[in-house]
């Protein structure tokens, strides 16, 4: 019996303890100052931004920038995969006559959007006694794969979309695609 008193005393005392130190000190909020602005003064002579808005004006062309001539541009169609690798699809775009299958063949390099893969460049040519087009790329310095890493899809992608868009279009009478790397047969 002289043990149970001290027992009490100490699960008191214990559990004092345990609740001072659960309850956290108040915190002090600081009071949101007023935020200090500084005006700037306006010219007694402007108009005031809210009557501007009010009033549209009418657009006018930039009279630098001539905008190139229908007789300039020619139709295409460039071949892209679909989203599920399964087709090539195709898609007309704008391209300036006189550069249409090198602006093609550059629209297509750009919808190739490969993680750590960049081509940083690309020549075509056509023989024109035997129809064939080689198309040599060029590996930016930084790309971290190379062609052969391409998995089948984006081998399909790239290439398939290349060859078909020049074996499509019937005016650069292209019979077969030949694919180099600085002059060196591209080898899958």
């Amino acid at each position: 019996m002289k043990r149970l008193p001290k027992t009490i005393f100490g699960l008191a005392l214990g559990l004092m303890l345990v609740t001072s130190c659960a309850t956290s000190p108040p915190v002090a909020e600081p009071e949101p100052k007023p935020a200090e602005t500084e005006q700037a003064e306006v010219p007694a002579d402007s108009k005031a931004p809210a009557a501007e808005a009010d009033k549209p004006t009418a657009a006018e062309p930039d009279a630098a920038v001539e905008p190139e001539s229908s007789e300039e541009m020619t139709t295409v169609s460039i071949y892209v995969m679909d989203d599920m690798c399964n087709e090539l699809v195709s898609e007309t775009v704008q391209v300036e006559r006189d550069q249409a299958l090198s602006q093609a063949v550059g629209k297509v390099l750009a919808e190739q959007d490969y993680n750590a893969f960049k081509i940083s460049g690309y020549r075509v040519n056509i023989d024109p006694g035997s129809g064939i087009a080689v198309v040599d790329l060029r590996l930016a310095p930084e790309s971290q794969r190379k062609f052969v890493s391409l998995s089948s899809c984006e081998q399909r992608s790239l290439f398939g979309s290349l060859e078909e868009t020049l074996l499509q279009n019937p005016d650069w009478q292209v019979n077969s695609v030949k694919f180099t790397e600085r002059g060196e047969e591209i080898v899958l």
